[in-house]
């Protein structure tokens, strides 16, 4: 494959025989993803109450296949093709990361490394569904940050040889708690077959039943939190990753805004509109910190279920953001966000995703952006500056009414 961030992906294969289309296409975006799995090492440790999986490649290669069935169920009648996950976005704005000039010594790694360095980035809001629905339907929120400018060595893309592409540094969370809602790969892919049956996750046999419960409890913070606006909450990056020698957490919080908008919770699109609002009024200040991994024996890697105590290990501040008053509803923006994909692993080496999650993740994530953008005919490309759209964008999620149930 070539390292060429701007290449158009290889057509899918055309449309025919649903199973074989299928078949055919799941090879054509997976490709050889279950020969390189297996030589995949752990990363990290695992916590207490996991055995250690024995083949973690099967796994992988099975989450991205029911990923990508998922993706051609919801929108091979339907399209253009949306994200199987976050499918509708609230706003893509246009924001400055900016390292504190105070930063701990010790954090100056990645992006980090030099006190005051500026990156203009974006950032998309959205909801966690892969459907697009209502804004008051429960669902979790999310926050995917992209910073440019960023030079030095790449991350390998999970599953391939092929370096991360462009000059980016990716940041992905979610607001509504601190936790995930499965513990590991297996219990992910679990859930991803529950939600294929129809039937209900947290209803099937765990051995561990104290984990599922906390799992469920995970999932319905997760699920519940409304906010009126994408920044009136705080997001967390959930997985753990690196920060030079660290394994760390981080978390955006707001600062400063303009007053919250009247709620409205009618409206299917109340956050966007709310945030159309504010941004009309000034600016945004967010602020960008981190958690040390203290406690190896109460901060796990591998299982995501367990919160991190903010109490042994607070987060330090060490950036700021900056979003300033724009509006960001025209079509040029739309359809550029549209374009945009967002990945962990999206990066340098200092900010690589941990644990076998974490590798899940990058995998699932770059084979439901290859599918996306084969089949809306899009161009896979990294954003270098303002000012500077993707090529190759197509109308996207706005153009298309709310899924019912």
């Amino acid at each position: 494959m070539s390292d060429d961030p701007t290449q158009q992906p290889p057509s899918p294969p055309p449309e025919g025989d649903r199973e074989t289309d299928t078949r055919e296409l799941v090879h054509h975006v997976v490709g050889g993803i279950r020969q390189v799995y297996q030589h995949a090492s752990h990363l990290g440790d695992l916590s207490p109450v996991d055995d250690i999986i024995e083949d973690e490649s099967e796994i992988i290669a099975k989450s991205v296949r029911l990923t990508v069935e998922s993706q051609l169920d919801r929108w091979s009648q339907h399209p253009p093709y949306c994200r199987g996950f976050h499918a509708k976005p609230h706003a893509v704005v246009q924001a400055t990361f900016t390292v504190h000039d105070d930063i701990p010594e010790a954090l100056r790694h990645g992006v980090l490394a030099t006190p005051g360095a500026s990156f203009e980035a974006w950032i998309r809001y959205s909801n966690g569904n892969g459907l697009v629905l209502p804004d008051l339907d429960q669902d979790t929120r999310g926050m995917a940050l992209k910073l440019m400018g960023v030079d030095g060595e790449r991350n390998v893309m999970p599953g391939t040889d092929i370096v991360a592409p462009g000059h980016t540094q990716d940041f992905v969370m979610m607001a509504g708690g601190s936790t995930f809602f499965v513990a590991d790969i297996e219990a992910y892919v679990e859930f991803q077959e529950a939600k294929s049956a129809g039937s209900y996750y947290f209803d099937r046999h765990a051995d561990d039943k104290f984990q599922r419960v906390r799992a469920f409890l995970n999932a319905f913070q997760n699920a519940t939190s409304t906010p009126q606006t994408p920044v009136d909450t705080q997001y967390w990056s959930l997985a753990p990753y690196k920060l030079g020698p660290h394994e760390i957490k981080f978390s955006v919080w707001t600062e400063t805004m303009p007053e919250l908008p009247p709620y409205n919770e009618d409206d299917p699109d109340f956050l966007r509109k709310g945030f159309e609002e504010q941004l009309r009024r000034g600016g945004v200040e967010l602020v960008f910190g981190v958690q040390l991994r203290s406690d190896p024996d109460t901060m796990p890697i591998e299982d995501w279920t367990v919160e991190w105590s903010d109490q042994k290990s607070p987060y330090i501040p060490v950036a700021s953001l900056h979003i300033p008053a724009q509006s960001f509803t025209d079509r040029e923006r739309l359809e550029f966000g549209d374009a945009l994909s967002f990945n962990p692993y999206h990066g340098l080496p200092a900010h690589k995703p941990l644990g076998q999650l974490g590798q899940l993740r990058g995998a699932v994530y770059q084979a439901s952006s290859r599918l996306r953008h084969a089949r809306n005919d899009q161009v896979e490309a990294e954003p270098t500056a303002f000012g500077c759209p993707l090529s190759g964008a197509v109308p996207g999620w706005h153009h298309r009414p709310p899924d019912g149930d």
